[in-house]
């Protein structure tokens, strides 16, 4: 394995014998971060990880510089640690998020919350959006982003998460528009934003893995915050209270957008419309199952 090329196909082998989706992509992305010195923290990372992928592709002939590293990622990949968390790094609504393990690694199935909620908000006047839960920050990031006037205030439980959001807040230039606090929804009925300016929108991708799905995961989800995964006995206690308690943060005629589990969508929205929410509707995602549900105030 002296060779790039050596190097990649002796991991794309190893990863697709290991039950990896893509091994090709996740071998060249492991290779190119196996001859990096600079961490995902450096502004320039990026940059060089693309640079590197891209030479050591277009030389295949060329020699592998750190092949014990690279040995090590492989292995690391295969037994279902996620490359996100081997990079430092995810592409999400294409922007460049950084992430670690106490973050959720945010998947292509969110970016349908966020189109939704841009969709939604984008003829609004200086929209003012609530997330539950930031985790990395995807979501209040993109919509930052995507949106110049929203004002976003953003919840989490755990300062480590909220570390990484607002660290990706800042690199993708949205800081000042984006409050971020930390604040335990299930258990603290008292907000950390005044209440008597409502918001437009309340966001939230919840955890909503009952604790007896846990045998019936992914390797990799399970190598996830059990904090950001798992909701309880049932899928449903974050997704209830949601539907009890956005009622006080929203103007009327305000919208609640949650991402929920694959077999979620038709029992939330019979929930709202039981709760008294206006136009329930659960949107599909890409591959037609409905995981974005939608309703108003």
């Amino acid at each position: 394995m002296r060779t790039c090329g050596d190097a990649l196909e002796w991991a794309v082998r190893f990863l697709s014998s290991a039950g990896v989706p893509e091994p090709r992509l996740h071998a060249t992305l492991l290779m190119a971060a196996s001859a990096l010195k600079s961490s995902p923290s450096d502004t320039d990372y990026l940059a060089k990880l693309r640079e590197i992928r891209l030479r050591q592709t277009a030389h295949p002939e060329s020699l592998l510089e750190h092949p014990i590293r690279f040995r090590t990622l492989v292995w690391g990949r295969a037994s279902g640690f996620p490359t996100a968390y081997i990079l430092g790094w995810v592409e999400f609504m294409g922007l460049e998020f950084l992430v670690n393990k106490s973050v959720f690694v945010p998947c292509s199935e969110t970016e349908g919350l966020v189109e939704e909620a841009i969709r939604l908000l984008s003829p609004v006047p200086s929209p003012r959006v609530l997330e539950i839960g930031v985790g990395s920050g995807c979501i209040s990031v993109s919509l930052a982003h995507f949106l110049p006037s929203v004002r976003v205030n953003a919840v989490d439980v755990s300062p480590d998460a909220l570390s990484v959001a607002r660290r990706n807040a800042r690199r993708l230039g949205v800081s000042k528009r984006i409050r971020i606090t930390e604040w335990d929804v299930m258990s603290d009925k008292v907000p950390p934003f005044p209440l008597e300016r409502r918001f437009d929108a309340v966001l939230s991708n919840p955890p909503y893995v009952a604790f007896s799905e846990q045998s019936i995961l992914s390797r990799e989800v399970l190598s996830e915050p059990a904090i950001a995964v798992f909701a309880g006995e049932d899928k449903f206690p974050f997704v209830d209270l949601l539907l009890d308690r956005a009622r006080t943060w929203l103007k009327p005629g305000g919208w609640l957008l949650m991402e929920v589990g694959h077999t979620m969508g038709r029992e939330t929205v019979r929930r709202a419309k039981k709760t008294g929410w206006k136009e329930p509707t659960a949107l599909k995602d890409p591959a037609g199952i409905p995981r974005i549900v939608r309703m108003r105030l």
